[in-house]
């Protein structure tokens, strides 16, 4: 059996990764992780402050912010079922929506502690 290592330097070189391939009879192949599914972040909000976040999650574009009034969570995907929900005050989501389409959950916001979730299955 052959052994080859590849170490990849990144940037000025503090950071480097180190992996080992080995080929022949019986060589285990390490799976790639799976792409996420969902995801959440916290939300805190001071009085009048406004927080906008646009991000490529799982496929597809999830804004989601808060205010001093609401907490909202909006996710697009083109291609697959999926939702988005958001906790303020109560919980809200809108799931199950169709492929090309934005789910869209709002709720009125506390001070602190809101949190805003996506996901891209059904």
């Amino acid at each position: 059996m052959e052994a080859f290592r590849l170490i990849l330097l990144m940037g000025t070189g503090v950071a480097a990764a180190s992996a080992i391939f080995a080929v022949g009879a019986g060589a285990a192949v390490a799976e790639p992780a799976p792409a996420p599914t969902s995801g959440s972040a916290l939300l805190d909000s001071q009085a009048d402050a406004r927080t906008l976040e646009i991000e490529q999650v799982g496929g597809g574009t999830w804004s989601y912010g808060v205010n001093s009034r609401d907490a909202w969570s909006n996710y697009y995907h083109g291609a697959l079922c999926h939702g988005s929900s958001v906790q303020g005050t109560i919980y809200m989501r809108d799931w199950n929506v169709a492929a090309g389409y934005w789910s869209e959950a709002i709720a009125p916001s506390k001070p602190v502690g809101n949190k805003a979730y996506w996901r891209n299955t059904c």
